[in-house]
């Protein structure tokens, strides 16, 4: 496998955790937490009730992807802003390390 297929393979990895640690933990630790009384008594109602609280946390997690994906964005047009600034610097002071 080349360098390319590593990165894509660490990529999915990266996804599927984002995935279970911004979507499934919350919902199922919300649901368990916010009825514990109900489970206890209806174990069959925690489908339901998972079920029902998957369209909340659902808008927490697109919410979640949209910021880290306009992060991203933002960080690498920094990047490139410094990467300009550099190069004019290096170009108008001269040669020397002052």
């Amino acid at each position: 496998p080349t360098k390319w297929h590593k990165e894509l393979a660490l990529m999915n990895y990266v996804m599927c955790f984002e995935v279970v640690d911004a979507f499934i933990i919350p919902v199922a630790a919300s649901t368990v937490f916010s009825s514990l009384d109900t489970f206890i008594r209806d174990p069959v109602a925690a489908v339901t009730k998972i079920v029902a609280e998957i369209p909340t946390v659902s808008t927490f997690f697109m919410a979640y992807v949209l910021m880290r994906a306009l992060t991203n964005s933002a960080m690498d047009i920094a990047r490139v802003v410094h990467m300009l600034h550099y190069s004019l610097v290096k170009v108008t002071s001269g040669r020397t390390p002052r």
